[in-house]
């Protein structure tokens, strides 16, 4: 079986597993939900190329300043637009946004400035060069619905959201009642941010009704996330319900949290 690692995280096959132990479940996009991202950013494109023509048409310049604007306009839309909105946006350009896709590395991680220039250089082959069937072809072709520049850059698009309508939210994300006096205690300050994002990972994702499927995965990043702490987990706390707390003090911003649902007591042991 094949491993590769990359910030913390190894894929092995088509699963990741971070460094905890936490087994990272991304939805890739389909073709047709990447084809409509992609479609609305050249719908973008296509009005800022026409406010181009519309100028040019109202001063005529000369001939050669109107090849030299227009193929300007065209750069921009087809590798400056992607390259600077997916790099300020984590992986996002506006079709992206509200079709709910986001471009990650191959093994989950945020891309930076070289995935985004080589995914959006190769655009010229996948879509420009080929009118989008190199690109087409390409996805239906992958197991992780990557066209070339994807393979390049070492890059998936994952989803989310669902285009159909907002997920819905998990029991196991409100803070438990009881733990009041321990989540305003926290100082999450000092918690890396990618275990608070997995710690919503984890317990987003599991049903209510299956705690028990979350111990080895939620046992792991607490553990993490404790040692960030100093060691401040109360013994025999459960694995969920300190999580759960560790999300209530980071949503809290430091307030006093307001208690919500309880968590059934020992059902993570």
């Amino acid at each position: 079986m094949s491993t590769a690692r990359s910030g913390g995280v190894a894929r092995r096959g088509d699963v990741l597993v971070t460094a905890e132990g936490v087994v990272l479940d991304l939805e890739t996009a389909g073709v047709a939900s990447r084809v409509l991202a992609r479609s609305l950013d050249l719908v973008v494109c296509a009005v800022g190329l026409y406010a181009v023509l519309t100028v040019l048409a109202v001063t005529t310049p000369p001939l050669w300043l109107m090849i030299v604007a227009i193929t300007i306009a065209i750069f921009v839309a087809f590798f400056v637009y992607p390259l600077v909105l997916e790099t300020a946006l984590s992986g996002r350009t506006v079709g992206k946004i509200a079709t709910g896709l986001r471009v990650v590395t191959d093994v989950g991680g945020p891309i930076g400035f070289r995935h985004a220039a080589t995914r959006s250089a190769l655009s010229v082959v996948d879509l420009l060069a080929t009118s989008g069937f190199a690109g087409i072809a390409s996805m239906m072709a992958s197991a992780r619905h990557q066209r070339l520049g994807d393979v390049a850059a070492g890059t998936i698009v994952i989803r989310t959201r669902s285009v159909t309508g907002p997920p819905r939210p998990s029991r196991l994300l409100d803070p438990p009642t009881g733990y009041e006096s321990f989540i305003a205690s926290l100082d999450v300050k000092s918690i890396d941010r990618e275990r608070i994002r997995l710690a919503r990972e984890i317990l987003s994702r599991s049903p209510t009704t299956a705690l028990a499927g979350l111990s080895g995965p939620a046992a792991a990043l607490a553990a993490a996330i404790d040692r960030d702490l100093g060691s401040r987990r109360p013994a025999r706390m459960p694995d969920v319900v300190f999580l759960q707390c560790v999300l209530a003090a980071d949503a809290s911003g430091g307030d006093r949290p307001r208690p919500l649902a309880r968590v059934g007591a020992g059902s993570d042991q």
